[in-house]
């Protein structure tokens, strides 16, 4: 088939794009370039929404990675303020938040709710660190100073041959001081209101009251080493100086069969302790 060219009336092909005489584009040659504008606008569009869903892709898991890491922010804050002596979470909690803050400004993204909690968390826990820290300082200052001053005065009073309850209650504050079950930094938080028995090289101070966490009564147990009373140990019974039970049976087993004879049940031979109120 053939056409006749619109320009110069030439006949040319149907399947012709130009004139071979004028190179005036032909109805067909239209055609072809109207198609072709329309694959190339088609590529365009599909080549944008791919675009657009990469972008949103990408978005989504910038948006993703942010919540995150606000997330984490959050948990460390929270470990940060339940472990506040120790700062490791309530640093973490800071840098995870600074880091979901300034990820979410380059991306322009809004900042997650989770980052700012975990940032107050944070400092919070940090702050608390600090103080408790401070707090423990001061306290275990405190507890230095009160044995140092409970020591120089009980110095004297221990190399007496004769032990006073006096001597006996500071002796006895600075064994508890220094024993971390307690958990006290001052002498003035133990009280000895017993009585002091002293029965020979040994001494025990009855009914010492501890105001610890848990109010505690315990009993000093002490004993006269190399000229010095020295506290043997802190009870929290009364059985000072005492051998375990089978030690003891065994012990009186082996009197009574040497003795031939058999002490009567409950009779203890010991010297009568002196008595100090």
């Amino acid at each position: 088939m053939t056409n006749q060219c619109e320009q110069c009336g030439a006949t040319v092909p149907s399947n012709a794009a130009v004139c071979p005489y004028c190179q005036a584009v032909t109805p067909f040659g239209r055609q072809q370039q109207q198609a072709k504008a329309a694959t190339e606008t088609y590529k365009e569009q599909a080549q944008a929404q791919l675009e657009v869903h990469g972008q949103w892709q990408r978005q989504q898991q910038q948006r993703a990675a942010l919540e995150r890491s606000a997330t984490y922010s959050a948990i460390a804050g929270v470990v940060g303020l339940v472990t506040c002596c120790f700062p490791v979470g309530a640093i973490a909690a800071i840098v995870l938040a600074i880091k979901a803050q300034r990820h979410a400004s380059q991306q322009g993204l809004a900042k997650p709710p989770r980052a700012w909690l975990g940032l107050i968390m944070g400092i919070l826990g940090l702050v608390l660190c600090v103080v408790g820290w401070v707090y423990y300082s001061i306290d275990m200052s405190k507890k230095k100073e009160s044995i140092v001053r409970l020591r120089a005065k009980a110095k004297k009073g221990a190399a007496k041959a004769k032990l006073t309850k006096k001597t006996a209650c500071k002796l006895v504050k600075i064994e508890v001081l220094e024993t971390s079950d307690y958990g006290i930094y001052d002498d003035a938080d133990v009280d000895c209101r017993g009585t002091l028995r002293v029965t020979g090289e040994r001494a025990v101070l009855e009914n010492v009251r501890v105001a610890s966490a848990e109010p505690t009564k315990v009993t000093g147990c002490l004993e006269r080493v190399d000229e010095r009373w020295v506290v043997a140990e802190v009870r929290k019974d009364e059985r000072c100086f005492a051998p375990p039970p089978a030690t003891a049976s065994a012990t009186a087993s082996a009197g009574a069969s040497a003795s031939g004879s058999v002490a009567p049940s409950g009779s203890v031979a010991a010297p009568a302790p002196s008595t100090t109120h």
